[in-house]
């Protein structure tokens, strides 16, 4: 089974789409696809409940792929980058494991 993980970033003001504008203008999402083997995907989610959240989903075959990602240069580089211009005040890690899955 695969193994996800969700970044949760919070931004100052009440707008995120500055936030996910830079963040894929950055290529972070593709950054990770070209360096980790075990990525599978990834997606930039927004909250309908609260326009300071986005959230970072992406998909590895396992944990040590995500542990690889974590351990990366470039990944400290992106969070460095963007973490000051999209006005980030928080950013939370939420660790999934998948344990059963229905495709259609």
């Amino acid at each position: 089974m695969s193994f996800h993980s969700f970044m949760m970033l919070t931004v100052a003001d009440d707008n995120n789409a500055e936030l996910i504008k830079i963040w894929k203008e950055r290529r972070c999402i593709e950054e990770a696809a070209e360096t980790i083997a075990g990525f599978k995907y990834g997606e930039v989610l927004a909250s309908d409940e609260d326009p300071r959240v986005t959230y970072i989903h992406c998909c590895w075959e396992k944990e040590s792929c995500y542990q690889a990602w974590l351990d990366s240069p470039l990944r400290n580089k992106q969070i460095e980058d963007l973490t000051p211009i999209a006005n980030v005040l928080e950013i939370k890690n939420i660790l999934l494991t998948s344990k059963h899955l229905v495709e259609v």
